[in-house]
């Protein structure tokens, strides 16, 4: 793989840095306000900034976390065990969507 050159490398290094404060300020929000949406709620903070920036700055961050994710292996098939299949076979039927 080619080396980036450091102009890019140095502005990406920046954009990183903007995208960890995202997360910790949803990291905040889930531990703080125990909020019962983990995973899938970043909060009023984060919710906020993302609204501050301009379409392309946003989708410039995801870019960058989609990568990050898939260099941590996030997009790999999951294998569930036996309790976690029984734990969705939940027995009222439906799912729990209408929660969020």
């Amino acid at each position: 793989m080619p080396e980036m050159p450091p102009h890019i490398a140095a502005a990406t290094d920046q954009d990183r840095a903007e995208l960890r404060q995202l997360v910790e300020s949803a990291r905040h929000h889930t531990d703080a306000m125990a909020c019962e949406y983990a995973g899938t709620c970043a909060g009023g903070t984060v919710a906020l900034a993302l609204e501050d920036m301009p379409w392309q700055r946003v989708e410039l961050l995801l870019n960058i976390a989609i990568a990050e994710l898939a260099a941590l292996d996030y997009g790999q098939p999951i294998h569930l065990t036996d309790a976690a299949l029984a734990a969705l076979d939940r027995p009222e039927g439906g799912d729990d969507d209408h929660h969020r």
